[in-house]
Parts: structure tokens; C-alpha cells; sequence
């Protein structure tokens, strides 16, 4: 994704605030790079979770199942 086409969706999203959005963006990121994950927030692994209960819940593959629940179970 370029520069041009995130200020075109944050100009979309924020309307008139947007310039200065961008403007911060480029005064403290100038350069940067970044990864835009796939889901905005992390998923909720509760201790009764087994990989087919987040299969369902996120409608993730069986391998990202078993990955999230043995990495986040609390």
C-alpha cells in the first residue's frame, strides 16, 4: 500500500481531520515501514478453548487454530 492510497482512506474515514492525521504520520513516520495485520484487534483465547471452538468462532484455518490457542490460552 503507498502513501496515496492510505490518504485516500483516511480522508474517506475522518473527513476533515485527515490532513493533520497525515501530517502527523509523515512528521514522526517519515520513512517507515509497516504491517497492516489481518484483524484489527487480538482474538479472545479463554482457558475452555480447544482449536475447533476458535475454528468456528474466527473462521480461521485448522493450523492458525491450534497456533492461536497455544500461544495466547491462557
Amino acid at each position: 500500500m503507498t502513501f496515496a492510497e492510505l490518504s485516500d482512506i483516511v480522508r474517506r474515514e475522518c473527513g476533515q481531520d485527515a490532513d493533520q492525521v497525515l501530517r502527523v504520520i509523515c512528521h514522526q513516520c517519515a520513512g517507515e515501514s509497516i504491517h497492516v495485520p489481518i484483524r484489527s484487534i487480538r482474538p479472545e483465547i479463554l482457558p475452555t478453548d480447544t482449536p475447533k471452538t476458535i475454528q468456528a468462532r474466527y473462521r480461521v484455518s485448522k493450523t492458525t487454530a491450534y497456533r492461536w490457542v497455544n500461544a495466547w490460552k491462557p
